[in-house]
């Protein structure tokens, strides 16, 4: 069976700032059949960029090569938009697991996904401490997995 990733913001910043776990990222997103990710980490990711900038972890100069970066693998990825179904379900893992708003918006997005697409094995990526155990709660096969162990 072919695997589906999906990627929240923690983890997809790493494809474009290393990080000791970079290169598992990439590999996973080359291996995936498709690569997924709620719209909100759109403007999570250009956000956190900005703050890298802001604080100097990444210099001015390597912006327009990361920004191209950026753009290339976004491009390459499928985003779910946010409705009344993704929200309703956000609602009631923010009170469950008493998550931050747009971390129940990632995990309300990716639990929906092996309904939506049965025909692929979903792996969730992140690198939350409490929306990787959140996510293994849910039944959603996590990496790392040595995270979602409590």
């Amino acid at each position: 069976m072919s695997v589906g990733l999906y990627l929240d913001t923690s983890a997809l910043v790493k494809l474009w700032l290393y990080e000791p776990t970079s290169e598992e990222v990439h590999r996973s997103f080359e291996d995936a059949s498709q690569v997924v990710s709620c719209v909100i980490a759109r403007l999570e990711a250009r956000a956190t960029l900005a703050r890298v900038v802001r604080e100097r972890r990444l210099a001015l100069a390597h912006l327009p090569l990361v920004e191209s970066k950026v753009t290339h693998d976004l491009d390459l990825m499928t985003f779910i938009g946010v409705d009344e179904t993704v929200i309703t379900r956000a609602g009631a893992l923010a009170w469950r697991h008493q998550l931050k708003s747009l971390d129940a918006l990632h995990l309300a997005t990716a639990s929906l996904l092996p309904y939506t697409f049965p025909e692929l094995r979903w792996l969730f990526m992140t690198f939350d401490l409490k929306l990787s155990r959140a996510a293994a709660h849910e039944g959603l096969t996590v990496w790392p997995n040595d995270l979602a162990q409590p």
